[in-house]
């Protein structure tokens, strides 16, 4: 099956509208750039799953903020096994650990999850906690309820908006750049931005922003040359 690749725009209808700029600012993150953003030499990295939608509007740019785009991209929800997800976090912790030996890993939001008598995961959105006996219940449409345990045992790794999604890998691949590379050099920054309000565009337009200062702006995706088949 042939698929369809966009170039250089995103889908309207209240959509995301990542993009990433190049800037001319050289420099590079260093070492002191993460320490003092962890504890006891742990990262904690406290996303939720929508965290990079279409608002609000952001530029991220320090390392930790990057780091953060950079999981949310390649490991947010539905995005990788577990086995692939434990793979990628440790080959992210061998980058890091290259500009700061001393890092020890990362540290997650863990998800409330709830289940029924049988074990089943029941969705969050019926669930209520009654602050008179501190339980957990589950309404249903006729208005009973029933008691469901709650557990924490899932680690939240963000998320990208489906019309964002991809738009760091395509980056990374057509510009030949690493994920070292990327999170540690100032010169890339993340625009989380929505089509309905194109901040950054209204920012460059009002000189708020200085279009000078950016050597490119990236905002959609490159075609292939070869078509790309789905398995």
């Amino acid at each position: 099956m042939k698929m369809t690749i966009r170039k250089e725009c995103f889908e309207t209808n209240s959509s995301s509208m990542h993009s990433i700029v190049v800037t001319k600012n050289e420099g590079k993150y260093g070492a002191k750039d993460i320490e003092y953003r962890l504890w006891d030499g742990i990262m904690n990295i406290r996303m939720d799953d929508d965290d990079f939608g279409r608002a609000p509007f952001r530029m991220l740019h320090d390392v930790v903020d990057k780091i953060k785009y950079v999981i949310a991209s390649y490991i947010g929800i539905y995005r990788a096994t577990p086995e692939e997800r434990k793979e990628f976090l440790e080959d992210l912790t061998d980058i890091i650990k290259s500009v700061y030996p001393e890092f020890k890993g990362f540290g997650f939001k863990n998800e409330l999850l709830f289940y029924n008598d049988n074990g089943d995961r029941v969705p969050d959105i019926h669930v209520f906690l009654d602050d008179r006996t501190g339980k957990y219940y589950m309404e249903y449409d006729d208005g009973t309820k029933t008691e469901v345990s709650a557990e924490y045992n899932e680690e939240v790794y963000g998320d990208i908006d489906h019309q964002s999604s991809g738009l760091l890998q395509a980056f990374l691949r057509t510009h030949h750049i690493s994920l070292k590379d990327f999170i540690f050099d100032k010169k890339y920054v993340v625009i989380i931005d929505g089509d309905e309000y194109d901040e950054f565009d209204e920012l460059c337009q009002l000189g708020v922003i200085n279009k000078d200062d950016l050597a490119e702006h990236f905002n959609g995706y490159e075609e292939y040359d070869e078509e790309e088949e789905e398995d």
